[in-house]
């Protein structure tokens, strides 16, 4: 009696985990010590590296304090603020291009904050940084209060763009929202894919 045993190791399913955010925690900035408070899109795109904001009326802020929310960031030291209605919109620029009709995870934080209004965060994947691109997602529900909560969703990348973009779907320049912490998260199909198999003669 023979056995033969097979083993695949390192094949990867999916390569969704593959692809990172390059400045997803904000943390790669030439902020300064304190708080940028009603940046331009000019004076933003300066000073936040692989992030590039392009709202209607540009006046995204790059924090670090505890001013805002009751607390620092979520995720190191930086976190954002924008504005609602357009008026404020961001593209993070990803290490690759996504695969058209791939399966993908990202997860967020947002944060409300005492005198803002808010309206639902929505998510588009773009092929460029100055276009918010097709709507990947729509928050179903609006930040919480001086409270980081997480955000978790998967899609089907419609196109092969390499920007995700983020803005408030609805509102103005009075309303405001925090931002922390983008990433990929690991879909079901991803990760080392064992195989065995056996003959017996």
């Amino acid at each position: 009696m023979k056995i033969i045993t097979l083993l695949i190791f390192g094949l990867i399913i999916n390569t969704s985990f593959a692809q990172v955010f390059l400045n997803g925690n904000f943390e790669n900035n030439s902020a300064g010590k304190s708080d940028n408070i009603n940046l331009t899109n000019a004076d933003c795109n300066l000073k936040l590296r692989d992030v590039h904001s392009f709202g209607t009326y540009g006046d995204v802020d790059i924090i670090k304090s505890a001013d805002y929310g009751g607390s620092g960031a979520q995720d190191g030291t930086w976190y954002l603020g924008l504005t609602g209605g357009g008026t404020d919109v961001v593209a993070l620029t990803l290490n690759a291009p996504l695969i058209q009709g791939k399966v993908y995870a990202i997860s967020f934080y947002d944060r409300k904050t005492s005198g803002y209004p808010v309206s639902p965060i929505q998510i588009g994947l773009s092929n460029t940084d100055n276009a918010f691109g097709t709507v990947i997602y729509t928050c179903p529900e609006l930040a919480e209060l001086n409270a980081w909560t997480q955000r978790t969703f998967t899609f089907s990348a419609p196109n092969s763009g390499q920007y995700i973009t983020v803005q408030m779907q609805s509102g103005d320049i009075q309303h405001w929202v925090n931002i922390d912490n983008f990433v990929f998260n690991k879909t079901k199909c991803d990760g080392p894919l064992t195989i065995l198999a056996s003959t017996t003669s």
